[in-house]
């Protein structure tokens, strides 16, 4: 990825190219229901989730401020990965199992992580979480912390 010669400084005024590459791919449907053609798209997607993720630990790291400021905008790029969509968990292929415990992972670093004291005023402004079971930790997290 290109993000690893980002300088960190520089980094706050690429949030909005950053996550309309993200939400783009992250949102990306399939027209085709062909089995590569769906590989793909998982594919797509568990990539988008590390290059946030990623993107998040370099920002971070200059000032987390700049994190939550955008917190909502992060957090609501995970949903189409984090929707219990008609499939269940059970039927998802392994690309989508590691997307989702990915995002799950990032909300957890969120929350409850090194920064997550910093962070949780802007906790407020996120409405809702999707209804999925891998978010129980999350919740709970969020529940502790009066949200």
């Amino acid at each position: 990825f290109l993000l690893h010669y980002l300088d960190k400084s520089a980094s706050p005024q690429y949030i909005p190219q950053v996550l309309s590459a993200v939400n783009a791919a992250i949102s990306i449907g399939s027209n085709d229901n062909a089995p590569e053609s769906l590989a793909t798209v998982d594919q797509l997607r568990l990539l988008s989730v590390r290059c946030l993720s990623k993107f998040v630990h370099i920002l971070l790291s200059h000032r987390v401020s700049t994190v939550g400021d955008n917190l909502s905008s992060i957090v609501v790029s995970l949903f189409p990965v984090l929707i219990d969509s008609q499939r269940r968990f059970e039927n998802k292929s392994q690309i989508e199992h590691v997307t989702t415990i990915e995002a799950v992972r990032l909300l957890e670093f969120l929350i409850s992580g090194s920064v997550s004291s910093k962070l949780v005023s802007f906790f407020r402004f996120i409405p809702f979480l999707p209804a999925n079971p891998l978010l129980r930790g999350v919740r709970r997290d969020l529940k502790s912390l009066g949200f």
